[in-house]
């Protein structure tokens, strides 16, 4: 499989949005202010969201290791809509949303963007509001629910017997 780069092209409206579309503009803790506007590059893995505030209150944010600008999703405040569909990115907006707005969420776009950004709502509890996504959030949450093992149980080993 090949990775994904931070130029994947986005659909016109893929967006995470709070299910009653209230204007907030609230910025999660553990999101750093970026005062440059220029993240620099470190050459880091992006897992350090930054942002900030634009022309008109919406919020831009940003990984701080990108060689140059590239957003990847505006707050606007009842919805982010995405600027970058890579994994990362939508990996990213899911955790601001479910921050913002607890653990609810609606999805709405491309059916690529809308299956990135379910798989990873159900990785971090995150329910959709949309009808027509429930059963595939459901599978998907029955899915991660039977590879887990519960707390204080070791996973069994079966590693067999060879005859040599």
């Amino acid at each position: 499989m090949e990775k994904e780069t931070f130029a994947s092209a986005v659909a016109d409206g893929d967006v995470v949005s709070a299910p009653s579309a209230t204007r907030n503009h609230t910025v999660p803790s553990g999101v750093e202010a970026d005062q440059t506007k220029e993240p620099e590059f470190t050459g880091a893995p992006p897992t350090r969201l930054v942002y900030w505030t634009l022309d008109g209150g919406d919020v831009a944010y940003a990984f701080r290791s990108h060689s140059r600008r590239q957003e990847l999703f505006h707050d606007r405040g009842g919805e982010l809509l995405m600027k970058q569909q890579c994994d990362e990115a939508v990996r990213a907006a899911v955790r601001v949303a479910r921050e913002k707005w607890g653990g609810t969420i609606t999805l709405s776009g491309s059916d690529d963007f809308k299956e990135k950004a379910l798989k990873w709502a159900v990785a971090m509890n995150v329910d959709v509001a949309n009808v027509e996504l429930r059963q595939k959030h459901a599978d998907l949450a029955k899915a991660i629910d039977a590879t887990r093992v519960p707390p204080g149980k070791a996973p069994s080993l079966d590693i067999g017997v060879l005859d040599l």
